[in-house]
């Protein structure tokens, strides 16, 4: 009693982090997957007699650094990209070629894609980033574990309206 027993996951992205502590601690799928990468985004899992999840969205500072990121990404991309060009051209006999995504991509720092993952979904979805930024959203009436995976669906989910914004989710189960 009064002690707390700390035990931190972790992993590279989509390295299947969620699947275990799934399958180790709650024997179903309690915890949402994301479809992109969550590096940045937390899960803190308390015991609680009664389940809620609080959604912490990111920071203005945070989602200020996040931007800066992505444009550093766009910028390195078009770097990488020309470099390749130019090294396709070393040959007399070689035609110029455009490089792939990938391999473009495999140049350039997780974190800078990241960041431009996240920012550019925040985006598509049209979301107004600014009026969540350094707020919690608390679920709670959630009656049981299929309902609490519901709920964190928008926040951390495949396909969650929220995701791209969500910084950290603590769960009290």
């Amino acid at each position: 009693e009064g002690r707390d027993l700390r035990i931190a996951v972790v992993g590279q992205m989509k390295a299947g982090k969620s699947s275990f502590l799934n399958a180790a601690f709650f024997g179903r799928d309690l915890l949402p997957k994301a479809d992109i990468p969550m590096t940045a985004a937390l899960t803190k899992i308390v015991y609680a007699p009664k389940a809620k999840a609080e959604v912490v969205f990111y920071t203005p500072d945070d989602w200020h650094s996040m931007e800066q990121r992505a444009d550093d990404y766009a910028r390195r991309y078009a770097e990488e990209e020309t470099k390749l060009i130019e090294q396709s051209k070393t040959s007399p006999f070689a035609r110029p070629r455009q490089p792939s995504k990938d391999e473009v991509d495999s140049r350039i720092s997780e974190s800078l894609k990241a960041s431009a993952e996240l920012v550019t979904k925040a985006k598509q979805l049209g979301l107004n980033v600014h009026a969540y930024l350094g707020k919690i959203q608390v679920l709670e009436n959630i009656d049981s574990a299929q309902g609490l995976t519901e709920a964190l669906h928008e926040y951390v989910g495949s396909g969650g309206r929220f995701t791209a914004i969500t910084k950290m989710t603590v769960l009290s189960v």
